[in-house]
């Protein structure tokens, strides 16, 4: 379903063949028990609380059934759904609200990144944490780093319990950042996908969830910064500096 309102987004049901969505949902349920899952390559869920939500971030060497969402062909079709061109760079990570979090902040998503450079353009580009996402900072002097900005925000909703109005947890969509209520809202309803191209006005936020955890996994698309500075001006938004 392509929606028009509050900012063009779309929104997508039964995204995987039911086989394949539950070997992701194992997957994400197998990372989320354990303190760490080497065999994947990602590192155990930690706390960030400046969002009140647990998170592990992708890598570039994730293995197992959840590496589809690093795979050039997941990228492609998603720029192809929007009919954007988008560079191979790509960050996310799966995502889990224990009950009772926090409602987060009324954003955009419309922030830069910093990756490592890649060459041949054939792969994807996952951000690697010798290279800090949020500033391209690198321990490693010799390290060519590339400024990106954010094109397209995905997210796909995994491992929740059945959905009933009342229980929190969706996605708000707003009008502006001011406004306090959403003009539309997505539920965390399993193997449901929202996508949208990230502009200054993709206003959205976490809707706090009164009855049930809600897990998802989420990941943004990228494009260069000359790019986004033709279409969007000066209204990149530059994250706080620590």
């Amino acid at each position: 379903m392509r929606r028009s309102a509050p900012f063009p987004h779309v929104l997508a049901q039964e995204v995987f063949a039911g086989e394949v969505y539950a070997a992701l949902e194992a997957a994400f349920k197998t990372l989320l028990a354990a303190p760490l899952q080497a065999h994947f390559n990602v590192g155990p869920f930690r706390h960030r609380s400046a969002y009140d939500v647990y998170s592990v971030g992708f890598t570039p060497r994730m293995t197992g059934p959840l590496s589809l969402f690093v795979s050039r062909a997941w990228h492609d079709m998603l720029a192809a759904v929007l009919g954007m061109t988008v560079n191979g760079d790509i960050n996310g990570g799966l995502h889990h609200h224990r009950v009772g979090s926090a409602s987060g902040r009324v954003h955009n998503d419309l922030n830069p990144g910093w990756f490592l450079h890649a060459d041949d353009g054939a792969g994807t580009n996952v951000s690697d944490e010798r290279c800090d996402y949020h500033s391209g900072a690198t321990q490693e002097p010799e390290l060519i780093v590339q400024e990106r900005v954010r094109a397209a925000a995905v997210l796909f909703y995994i491992n929740n319990p059945p959905w009933r109005a009342g229980d929190g947890g969706e996605t708000g969509l707003y009008l502006s950042a001011s406004d306090s209520e959403p003009a539309a809202s997505v539920p965390p309803i399993n193997n449901t996908l929202l996508l949208f191209e990230v502009t200054p006005y993709s206003y959205h936020r976490f809707l706090s969830n009164r009855r049930n955890e809600r897990n998802s996994i989420i990941m943004w698309l990228h494009r260069t910064k000359p790019e986004a500075v033709s279409r969007w001006g000066n209204k990149i938004v530059y994250w706080p500096k620590s």
